[in-house]
């Protein structure tokens, strides 16, 4: 149990490499715990996994997986079984795989809650809640999120973060992107104010990808220098690109994803290249970058969030006009957009005139698709 704890603690503050270290004989011994081993010995094995991951092992944490699912696979009931299928929703989450990450979570917290184990079915329920947003399947979302919320368990900071990061994206996949913002602020101060550094650092990131880099990227690259691994960086490196449109950096950066085996990251930052060759006018860059993102998404099992979704808009809108149409399209008036933008609502109506204007639409109620162009093979070579 001690090292339970300790192993998960070290994970959180980022200590990824010690995390690792103190697990490694888990993995050395070439055994691997019997399917009826105490629990404990297969939560170690689920801090090892997070370690790898989110370290930017990616590669690792998948082979050493493949052979423990192998092992538990048959054990209809066994909770090593809901403990490895939760580390494999983890890995495919960071694969960018939604609905694999979305079956093996359900797996997993089904097998808790057969086993009376609803405290621990609590983490494979955050983790089905950020695929089915990640897949934009909004009522699914909400409806585990509901199923999570009736367990009526005690709150824990062990896992706020990532619950408040589940219900930010939930929100997103809704359209209410400024509850999203809201959510993701509340728990990237958690993280940060009680030490759960890898918390923080993954939250502050998905405020990037909701169009906060500039916000952000200096407090993400305070994390990144606390935490060990390739993927922190990368993360830190995106934000840093996007908040000055650096179009090569953000080039780089997709690679780098991409190697670490982050594959809609790597969609994301490609995407956010193409935005910034297209307003600097280089265009044939543009259709490359788009080109890659669309080929990296088809990767991503149907994966979609803001920063894909809104490749041409954000070419033709500024800021202050794309979020305005992003707000409108989801429902929300006018007084509502001005409050939340902190502007007046005549400021909000030239916004959305503006933008009516350069995508070519002639009011509110053709935006609901206009901002969203999602690249495809296509587009990108037609560019």
């Amino acid at each position: 149990m001690a090292h339970v704890a300790a192993s998960y603690s070290l994970v959180r503050v980022g200590r990824l490499e010690q995390a690792i270290e103190l697990l490694r004989p888990l993995v050395d011994s070439g055994v691997l715990p019997a399917a009826d081993e105490s629990w404990d010995q297969w939560a170690m094995l689920e801090c090892l996994v997070a370690a790898l991951v989110f370290v930017g092992r990616l590669g690792e944490a998948d082979q050493l997986l493949a052979r423990a699912y192998d092992l538990v696979v048959d054990e209809a009931a066994a909770e090593a079984r809901a403990h490895i299928a939760h580390s494999l929703a983890i890995l495919h989450l960071e694969q960018g795989r939604p609905l694999s990450a979305f079956r093996r979570a359900s797996e997993s917290y089904m097998l808790f809650l057969q086993l009376g184990r609803s405290s621990a079915a609590r983490w494979p329920y955050i983790a089905a809640v950020q695929a089915l947003a990640l897949s934009g399947k909004v009522d699914r979302a909400t409806a585990t999120l509901a199923a999570h919320d009736a367990l009526h368990l005690p709150t824990i900071l062990l896992n706020e973060t990532d619950l408040l990061r589940a219900r930010a994206w939930t929100a997103a996949a809704g359209g209410d992107l400024p509850g999203a913002r809201h959510q993701l602020e509340v728990a990237a101060e958690l993280g940060e104010r009680i030490g759960d550094l890898l918390g923080a650092t993954n939250t502050l990131h998905s405020l990037a990808r909701f169009g906060h880099a500039r916000q952000v990227a200096d407090r993400l690259a305070h994390l990144a220098a606390q935490i060990d691994g390739p993927l922190v960086a990368a993360r830190a490196e995106y934000a840093n690109a996007v908040a000055v449109r650096d179009s090569e950096a953000l080039e780089k950066v997709s690679q780098d994803f991409e190697d670490l085996g982050t594959v809609l990251y790597a969609a994301e930052a490609s995407a956010e290249a193409a935005v910034a060759f297209r307003r600097a006018g280089k265009l044939r860059k543009a259709a490359a970058a788009e080109q890659r993102a669309a080929q990296l998404l088809a990767r991503c099992e149907g994966a979609t969030n803001p920063a894909v979704e809104t490749i041409t808009a954000r070419v033709r809108l500024t800021p202050g006009e794309l979020d305005a149409a992003l707000q409108a399209a989801a429902g929300r008036t006018n007084k509502e957009i001005a409050s939340d933008m902190y502007l007046s609502v005549r400021t909000v109506e030239s916004h959305l005139q503006r933008a009516y204007d350069k995508l070519g639409i002639s009011g509110r109620h053709e935006l609901a698709e206009a901002p969203r162009d999602q690249p495809t093979a296509e587009s990108g070579t037609s560019s």
